[in-house]
């Protein structure tokens, strides 16, 4: 990933959304955050990112939608990353096969490593 990377962060539980922009911005990304689906959608047809990564489980707009919704307002196709306090152990969409699933138990430590090494297996599934 391009130092500076352009990241759109979404979660609806403030805390969890600022140590997460904070993380990303400590290891140097570029980092715009949104509490919620509409705005994240907005943002994102604005400032173009890189990679967007969203909390799965949110009211109004969830994760899966909200990467689809993004996917068409991008100029080119972000990579897609769901932090997420519970992954499912089904996949909620087939048309999301170029997702990073991350537990948000493993850390904002594991979500930077994961942003910062060349993209390999992008699908790692619960």
């Amino acid at each position: 990933m391009p130092a500076r990377a352009k990241i759109l962060v979404v979660d609806d539980d403030r805390l969890v959304l600022g140590s997460v922009a904070a993380a990303l911005r400590e290891a140097g990304f570029q980092v715009w955050t949104a509490e919620e689906g509409g705005q994240a959608v907005r943002l994102a047809s604005r400032v173009q990112p890189d990679i967007v990564v969203t909390d799965l489980r949110m009211p109004g707009m969830d994760g899966v939608s909200l990467l689809q919704e993004v996917g068409g307002v991008a100029d080119r196709a972000p990579r897609m990353v769901i932090y997420s306090a519970t992954p499912p152990t089904d996949r909620p969409s087939t048309a999301l096969r170029e997702v990073l699933w991350i537990a948000k138990a493993s850390g904002h430590q594991a979500l930077v490593h994961a942003l910062v090494e060349p993209r390999r297996d992008t699908d790692r599934g619960p």
